[in-house]
């Protein structure tokens, strides 16, 4: 079948392109729901927010593994407890994560900000807040409390993004700010979404250059967020190129990725 010259461009889609894309993705949304299992399609598990679910998940975790029988289910849910252990000890935010902050009347710290290395951020006319132990579910409440050191009853916003270098066959590679619950077919589409020639199939995160080896089949394609998948600051999203590329590959990949779309809006609503 020929493809409409109007939607292409060399190297990628035309902002005509981009917006058919767009009205494809919602006609067929609605029959996405009808098919997917909520339940089921988060397979990791959901982003467990509050240090009460982390607690009450690791407990549920460590039942299980007195009754599993399996040596590798065994191993998968120590790994999963240690996860969760570490993250109850540490918190959630790690260098490179940036904190998007809104201060009602405070325009100076009403920015992004880079997490240091030592785990603070700097905000003008303050000393470095550390925003060290705390978990994504607790930084506004952690930031409201800290600023209210210096202001009476702050209104705070505050929510930490995680820089990604989505790198390869997308329209504009480079770093990403994205929030944890980002699905990766949407970080994707942050990048400019896939060139004609982008080998969605075999996308993959590396982190220092190693290859993170998920083994669930094509991440483009999944339900998972970053913060299931674990990434972090400063990993990287590689999109490989193929030698062809088409109207229909593109397509594809939106297609494929409305089940990663239904799924973030049952989380929504």
């Amino acid at each position: 079948m020929p493809v409409p010259h109007e939607l292409f461009e060399e190297g990628g889609m035309t902002w005509k392109g981009r917006n058919c894309f767009k009205a494809a993705l919602l006609t067929l949304l609605a029959s996405s729901f009808a098919t997917i299992d909520p339940v089921a399609a988060q397979g990791r598990g959901a982003r467990l927010g509050t240090r009460a679910d982390l607690e009450a998940e690791m407990e549920r975790l460590q039942q299980q593994a007195v009754s599993a029988q399996d040596d590798d289910i065994r191993e998968r849910i120590r790994m999963e407890i240690q996860a969760i252990s570490q993250r109850l000890r540490e918190g959630d935010i790690t260098q490179g994560d940036v904190i998007a902050l809104a201060v009602a009347g405070e325009a100076a710290w009403t920015d992004n900000f880079v997490v240091t290395v030592s785990r603070t951020i700097e905000l003008e006319t303050l000393p470095p807040i550390s925003v060290a132990n705390v978990l994504y579910s607790e930084l506004e409440d952690h930031m409201t409390a800290e600023l209210g050191r210096y202001l009476r009853e702050p209104r705070v916003r505050a929510e930490a993004l995680k820089r990604i270098a989505v790198l390869g066959a997308v329209g504009t590679p480079g770093f990403m700010s994205a929030p944890g619950s980002t699905v990766v077919a949407d970080l994707i589409m942050l990048a400019g979404g896939p060139m004609t020639t982008a080998d969605v199939d075999d996308a993959e995160f590396r982190r220092r250059g190693e290859s993170l080896g998920f083994d669930d089949g094509p991440i483009a394609f999944q339900a998972y967020t970053l913060d299931e998948l674990g990434i972090r600051s400063g990993d990287e999203l590689h999109i490989p190129t193929t030698q062809v590329g088409s109207f229909w590959e593109e397509f594809r990949f939106v297609a494929l990725g409305i089940g990663a779309v239904a799924l973030t809006l049952t989380r929504i609503f």
